[in-house]
């Protein structure tokens, strides 16, 4: 059996951390999910993965809704949105802080209705 040094624990764990404290950092909340409905999934870097009610929305998250779909997103400056069936909304970036304020958005195809906050 190998046994690490404390050195080399100590540099794997610093690693690890650093590792995870970018991929948090690279994939700050834009929002979260308030209701869902039919196939609702979100992509992000690549990795999609399925939404439901309380799921959080990332910025550079692309949401895309199946047919007979839609999806209901409290944004983080309290912004109301609801992408229709079909849609697909590319949220580039979504800032909401004390001093910087930019939300970037395209909507690849379908609809949406919004409620700003």
């Amino acid at each position: 059996m190998h046994i690490l040094s404390q050195h080399t624990k100590l540099i794997l764990l610093l690693s690890i951390f650093a590792l995870a404290s970018s991929l948090t950092w690279a994939a700050e909340i834009a929002g979260h999910v308030i209701v869902t409905k039919g196939n609702v999934t979100a992509l992000l870097n690549g990795e999609p993965r399925d939404l439901k009610r309380r799921g959080k929305i990332f910025t550079g998250d692309i949401i895309t809704t199946g047919p007979k779909s839609s999806v209901q997103v409290r944004f983080i400056d309290k912004a109301l949105m609801t992408l229709k069936a079909n849609t697909q909304l590319d949220i580039s970036t979504y800032v909401f802080k004390e001093k910087e304020e930019k939300v970037l958005m395209n909507l690849v195809k379908g609809g949406f209705r919004t409620i700003t906050g």
